[in-house]
Order: structure tokens, then sequence, then C-alpha cells
């Protein structure tokens, strides 16, 4: 089990057109470094599956809805996937996640009270009445780096975004039925407390408007999923 707490964390994120991206994405291979959790290289493919209720109370942000979000994640071709769930307020974020091999998936949606290692996860989405509804995949640039006071920081972008509805928990290859933001690319900015130096001067570099964007939601609403609920 996984489980960690970032007070005074800050995520902040852009849309950035094609062009633009890869200059940004040279600019910061010269001062970043490469995710050590990355296979290979600093660019991987990630593919996640988003639960959501019959209403879709997450897509709407309604109550506690509006904080968290479960999801299934799968790096790569690998044999493990995590499932987890990440929290939001102003100050916090909080992510927790475990990893289960691929062939338990299915067993999220079991009536299953036995014990294993995704039980918890297993809970939370029959308690909260969440059901699959779409994927989503991308390819992940991912370089880290130092703040002053020793913590991480973390620049990730975002390319090649697709969605495609499911029904059922399974994460195959993964459906790019639907392209989501277009031609643009998301960039995420991830650090504590005050912006790093090495952000500031990527933002000083490059003329950069700060979105909320969030993936699942766009991807709903591209896909018509929530529109009838709305």
């Amino acid at each position: 089990m996984h489980f960690e707490q970032r007070f005074g964390a800050r995520e902040i994120k852009f849309l950035v057109p094609a062009a633009r991206a890869e200059e940004i994405r040279t600019w910061a291979r010269v001062r970043l470094a490469a995710d050590p959790h990355a296979s290979g290289g600093d660019t991987y493919r990630v593919t996640s599956l988003y639960f959501d209720t019959n209403c879709f109370d997450v897509f709407h942000a309604r109550g506690s809805y509006g904080r968290a979000k479960y999801r299934v994640r799968r790096y790569d071709e690998a044999p493990m996937v995590f499932v987890e769930r990440k929290m939001r307020t102003d100050c916090l974020v909080s992510k927790r996640r475990v990893l289960i091999g691929i062939d338990e998936v299915p067993r999220i949606a079991a009536n299953d009270a036995g014990a294993w290692s995704g039980g918890w996860f297993q809970r939370r989405i029959e308690a909260r009445h969440l059901n699959p509804v779409c994927s989503i995949t991308y390819l992940r640039m991912a370089l880290v780096g130092k703040h002053t006071d020793g913590s991480t920081i973390r620049l990730t972008l975002d390319d090649q975004l697709y969605s495609g509805r499911v029904e059922d928990l399974t994460l195959g290859e993964p459906d790019r039925s639907v392209r989501i933001a277009g031609e643009h690319q998301i960039l995420e900015l991830k650090y504590l407390g005050e912006m790093p130096g090495v952000f500031k001067e990527l933002l000083a570099a490059f003329p950069l408007h700060r979105t909320s964007v969030s993936k699942y939601r766009t991807a709903a609403a591209a896909l018509g999923l929530a529109a009838r609920h709305a």
C-alpha cells in the first residue's frame, strides 16, 4: 500500500499548442532529469480507467465526488496496474494506491469479501456506487528536479490523448475512438510551497496560460457521456 499526502502541494496545468510543446520539451530536458521510475528514457504510455456514478456525480463535482477520483492506471505494457484514489483540497493533495495484477482487475466488480490487496479500492467503489465509464491513454514525458528545500519537483507533458467508452473492467488495448485536447498537449508542473526557480524561468521564457483542464472531464464531455445528467 502506498499512501501519500502533500501539504502545500501545487499542481498547475497548461494547454500547449504542439509546436510550443516541442520547444518546451527541448528546453526542459536541458534543465531537468528523466523520471527515475520510467522504464527507459523519459517518455512512457499511461492508460487509465476512470469511474463515475450513473448520474456522473464525479464529472459534475457534486459534493464529495468533486474532490476525489478513482481510477485504475497502467504504465506501458506492465503486468501490474495501480488502483488509486486521488483527493484534492486547496492545500492538500493525497493519493492512495496499490499494485495489483492486471488479471485481478475484474475482481474489483466481483462480490468478493476475501482479503486481497485491492480490497480497499473495491469497497470504496461499491460504497460510492462507481462504475467504469471511460479509458484515457496518452504519451507522457516526465522530468524531475530538486527544489531549494530538497523536495522533488516534477514536470510532465502529455501528448496524443485519446479516450473511449468502457462498460466493463478491462485494461487491454486502449480505445482510441476520440482524441481529446485536439492538437494541444497538457503541461503540468508539480511542486511544494513556492514555485521553484526553474519553473519561473519556464513561464518567463514561454507565454503560457494556466488552465484547470481535467483529462477525465474533457474525455467524458467529448464522448457525450454526461450530457443527459447536467
